[in-house]
């Protein structure tokens, strides 16, 4: 996802011990929204409520982007498609954009003290 720096915002996971970010990154898009490196040519989206990917899957639709469900939960799912359909998916989603020249793993990507867990 490092290839993507500078176009789009790029995300680390946050380890929610130590509040640092850990080398998993992800493109973060309207209603929290992820799209995540899945292989070597595919990346997936991981919808966090079925109301949004219903609503988004007919924007797909329409665009002739291919998306493939991968794993459904009961609320949450997740699809996949081509990286070649970035530009697409990043229209229908609303990629963050806004600081999209900062480096993932600089400190300002860091938790907060009172979002951590505690052991």
């Amino acid at each position: 996802m490092r290839k993507y720096i500078g176009t789009y915002r790029v995300f680390p996971e946050v380890d929610l011990i130590t509040g640092k970010p850990v080398d998993d990154l992800y493109l973060k898009g309207r209603n929290n929204i992820r799209v995540f490196r899945h292989n070597d040519n595919e990346l997936g989206i991981l919808f966090l409520s079925s109301r949004t990917a219903n609503s988004v899957i007919a924007d797909f639709k329409k665009l002739k982007v291919k998306l493939t469900k991968v794993s459904e939960g009961d609320w949450e799912s997740i699809y996949i498609f081509k990286e070649k359909d970035i530009n697409d998916v990043a229209s229908i989603l609303k990629l963050q954009i806004k600081n999209r020249n900062i480096d993932p793993m600089d400190s300002k990507n860091r938790l907060p003290k009172a979002k951590r867990i505690k052991l």
